[in-house]
């Protein structure tokens, strides 16, 4: 082999190395940013169990309530976290909750309107004398967490990636998975090809789990399991409206 057609070939190797070095690191630092904003998601959905938990059980030991005044409280909180998920998929009407399919009402901002009921409760509590403003500070905390999970899921999912940098990054994929099997071959023989296809492959898989995981909200396998967090929040404020 001349010598200036083996320091191509070295020169192919080389760059062909160092680009994958490159892409590897930029789809390390996305699935980073990714999986930061999945495990976010995770803490305030976690998070929202606990304040629905703590509203309703608080409610019914500080005020105190009977049972169908603590059922209402305990449906309402459900209600919020049933309506939440369906808000962040961008669908759902008040109506879609089985408990409030008669209201008539057609809320913009379903999670709201049933956070709204839920101060509206509080207030009305206040306002007959049955808590003064110590129990209403001991209860707020709750009762402001569930807008506060609505916000902070509406920023991870409203506030997408950067396209540039995903677009760049997907850009340097298509070109590596082009080029590399061709100086793969030239330079190292048809038996160096599975091992190029492999790695392509990992980049992809890589990259495919980092679109999915960037809105943890969705119904994809590796999303959030929303459906048994509400089922979870649901399960337990009945439960407790239902203590003696």
């Amino acid at each position: 082999m001349p010598l200036t057609a083996l320091s191509f070939d070295i020169w192919d190797r080389e760059a062909l190395g160092s680009v994958g070095l490159i892409l590897s690191l930029l789809i390390a630092f996305r699935n980073k940013v990714t999986f930061d904003r999945w495990w976010e998601g995770r803490i305030i959905w976690g998070k929202l169990v606990n304040d629905s938990r703590n509203l309703v059980l608080k409610a019914k030991a500080a005020v105190p309530l009977n049972e169908v005044e603590a059922s209402e409280l305990a449906d309402l909180v459900g209600g919020f976290a049933h309506a939440l998920l369906r808000h962040l998929r961008g669908s759902g009407r008040l109506q879609d909750n089985p408990r409030y399919q008669a209201e008539v009402e057609q809320p913009a901002h379903v999670p709201m309107w049933f956070a709204a009921r839920v101060f509206s409760l509080i207030d009305g509590w206040r306002r007959q004398n049955r808590i003064d403003g110590f129990t209403l500070l001991y209860l707020e905390p709750h009762a402001t967490a569930l807008m506060d999970a609505s916000g902070a899921c509406e920023r991870i999912r409203n506030t997408p990636l950067p396209p540039t940098l995903t677009g760049v990054l997907r850009l340097g994929i298509v070109l590596y998975l082009a080029y590399s099997p061709l100086v793969a071959t030239k330079t190292m023989g048809w038996s160096a090809l599975p091992a190029v296809l492999l790695a392509g492959y990992i980049l992809l898989v890589f990259e495919m789990a980092s679109e999915i995981m960037e809105n943890p909200f969705g119904t994809e396998a590796d999303d959030l399991d929303l459906e048994r967090y509400v089922e979870v929040i649901k399960d337990s404020v009945t439960e407790i409206a239902h203590l003696r």
